[in-house]
């Protein structure tokens, strides 16, 4: 992992990361010059190494004084996602995260999500629900969502999140499911009154294949589950949009033509 003083110091001076040298416009902690294929859309193994020894640094940044890194942090990993070769799934948790309420990085349909924990990784100003809710899910000792997240009255309003780079097939719907069954199960038990979404957000696009698995979600889940395509914009933002309006307007179709 790269020094976060390293990093600090360049975000600061606007330097590449590597040469030290100035950077021009639209460029973004490194220039194109020292690592072309991020800025070309392409893969190259040291233009990877660079990104993912600078990304635990950057998150690190983010946590610690947020206000100052956030546009020019925004901005790089906005960079490495409109690459698209780059960047895995933990990357894009990362960003979803950080940036979920910043209408200059995602766009969109984003469901009220204000108090977010990431894998379930609580804060100190964490509020009673989510401390007990996190804790109860960590104390099931199974595997973790994305995001946990609730808004509305007292928090009670409970957002499980599940981000995938991948399209949507039935492990993700499965995952989500066990996810949504699990803190429900939490939910009744300890908060008695609140609601409990599953948000699961899988790459834009609607192939024959997604279309079948949508066909298979059981007709329960699918009136409580929402899901998001993703896809990045020009300007390099985050898009989402409601998956499952496009579905059902797909299966209209379907119906329309089978007569």
């Amino acid at each position: 992992m790269i020094s976060p003083e390293l990093v600090a110091r360049s975000l600061y001076h606007q330097t590449c990361l590597i040469t030290g040298r100035r950077l021009a416009d639209g460029e973004s902690l490194v220039s194109e010059h020292a690592c072309p294929h991020l800025y070309r859309g392409e893969y190259s193994k040291f233009d990877s190494d660079v990104v993912w020894n600078v990304f635990r640094t950057l998150c690190n940044l983010l946590g610690e004084d947020r206000e100052a890194w956030s546009h020019q942090i925004q901005k790089f990993m906005a960079l490495v996602l409109r690459n698209g070769q780059i960047h895995n799934e933990e990357f894009l948790h990362r960003y979803l995260f950080e940036f979920w309420s910043d209408d200059s990085a995602v766009i969109g349909c984003r469901p009220g999500l204000d108090e977010r924990y990431f894998k379930c990784q609580l804060s100190d100003s964490a509020s009673r629900t989510a401390k007990t809710l996190v804790r109860s899910v960590l104390a099931l000792r199974n595997a973790v969502p994305d995001m946990i997240a609730s808004c509305g009255k007292n928090w009670l309003d409970i957002g499980v999140v599940e981000i995938k780079n991948e399209r949507l097939d039935d492990r993700a719907v499965g995952q989500i499911l066990r996810y949504y069954t699990l803190v429900r199960g939490i939910a009744d038990r300890e908060f008695h009154s609140s609601s409990v979404t599953p948000i699961l957000i899988v790459p834009d696009g609607v192939p024959e294949s997604d279309i079948h698995i949508w066909d298979a979600i059981p007709f329960y889940f699918k009136e409580v589950l929402k899901i998001l395509f993703w896809r990045v914009t020009h300007e390099g933002r985050v898009e989402l949009v409601d998956a499952k309006s496009v579905f059902r307007r797909k299966c209209a179709q379907r119906l329309f033509v089978n007569r």
